[in-house]
């Protein structure tokens, strides 16, 4: 709250000077809300260089010919200055119309390039691999993250929005997105079960320090302009701490998914080993040796969490890096500390996720025959068919 009324004040300071400095002026009224309309870069006019004066930076400015693709003045082209994004000749853009501040026309200004296009495809590109690597399970796994997807969108959203406690409703709507993740996916057989109830328990202790975690490192969940934003549209209703703990949760689901699969699979295996060994192999034995693998896994992808982290705030880091402050008060704010809390974390959930489900998976798969095990696998493919 005291950010955001810091923000309001920073933010209707000069407003206040101006007019103390202007007092015979009319009222200022506000423009009319903006308005995003799609359009076509028609002509490109030219391009010059010019430089913005409070920043020193210099920009490489268009004027281009833009065709409005929608709403009242769907046809129109319409001349504009864009110093955002250069654009070429036939282009799909978005604009935001606003009313100017006589009242008596419009502005417009470029605010994005429309991509959906080249994503579409890209995703055509991503669906055409998985199933042709992965056949009916890729089939089963596309259709795993669309319910995952339709989830969190349909769900997990709208719960949070309307005021849900945030811990609770995370942990509540990932135990349903790991059941369709996992289940479909894999099946309903011992070693689906066996993954799931130990990523769910491993979700629950990861929710639980995460929980801690918050309240230790003093974190408000608003460390990004975003926050802020949402914390004025939604006039500060929402529990953003909260909201950061949900973020933790989910944000962990796929590594932990990952990881118990693949100890489950490795108890498996070396239970068939056993069953077709005369030497018969401990339990504990099959225990020990699935933690080898699993120590190796981890130590993998322990790294791939921290490097995708890494990499997601790499602008930042590089800002941090160039500008003339000390380094320790910038990796002390809350926008660095809140990832270096969610990175511990979610490598420690992961850690836990380990010994769990190898030791809930050796004893539900303990007393299957080789036939058995494989019968498993089959049915699996058999029920991921049927979907």
């Amino acid at each position: 709250m005291i950010r955001m009324l810091t923000l309001l004040a920073l933010l209707w300071v000069p407003v206040i000077a101006d007019a103390q400095e202007q007092p015979d002026t009319e009222p200022f009224l506000p423009p009319a809300e903006a308005v995003i309309l799609e359009a076509e870069v028609v002509r490109v006019i030219g391009t010059r260089d010019e430089t913005i004066p409070q920043l020193g930076l210099d920009v490489e400015t268009q004027t281009i010919d833009i065709q409005l693709l929608e709403g009242d003045d769907i046809g129109d082209t319409i001349q504009i200055d864009n110093d955002y994004i250069q654009v070429e000749e036939g282009d799909r853009i978005f604009v935001r119309r606003a009313q100017n501040f006589e009242g008596d026309g419009y502005i417009y200004g470029i605010i994005e390039v429309k991509r959906t296009s080249a994503l579409w495809w890209l995703f055509a590109l991503f669906v055409i691999v998985i199933i042709s690597f992965g056949g009916w399970q890729g089939v089963r796994s596309l259709l795993s993250l669309a319910a995952s997807l339709f989830i969190i969108l349909y769900l997990l959203v709208p719960a949070l929005v309307s005021g849900y406690p945030p811990v609770l409703t995370s942990i509540g709507i990932a135990v349903l997105v790991l059941f369709g993740a996992i289940f479909i996916t894999h099946g309903f057989n011992r070693r689906s079960l066996a993954a799931f109830v130990g990523t769910i328990i491993a979700i629950s202790i990861t929710g639980f320090l995460a929980w801690v975690s918050v309240d230790f490192v003093t974190l408000t969940g608003f460390g990004s302009d975003e926050s802020i934003y949402l914390n004025i549209n939604t006039e500060g209703t929402l529990n953003f701490a909260g909201l950061l703990l949900g973020a933790i949760i989910i944000g962990v689901l796929g590594v932990l998914d990952d990881i118990a699969i693949t100890q489950v699979a490795v108890v498996q295996e070396l239970l068939k080993l056993r069953a077709e060994s005369e030497k018969k192999t401990s339990l504990r034995d099959i225990y020990t040796r699935a933690m080898r693998v699993g120590r190796e896994h981890v130590a993998a992808l322990v790294n791939t969490l921290v490097l995708a982290y890494t990499g997601a705030a790499l602008p930042l880091l590089l800002w941090v890096s160039s500008a003339s402050t000390n380094f320790m008060l910038e990796a002390n704010r809350e926008i660095f500390a809140a990832e270096i809390v969610r990175t511990l974390i979610g490598s420690i959930g992961l850690i836990m996720t380990v010994p769990i489900t190898t030791a809930i998976a050796v004893w539900l798969l303990k007393d299957r025959t080789k036939e058995e095990l494989d019968a498993g696998e089959m049915h699996a493919c058999a029920h991921g068919h049927s979907q």
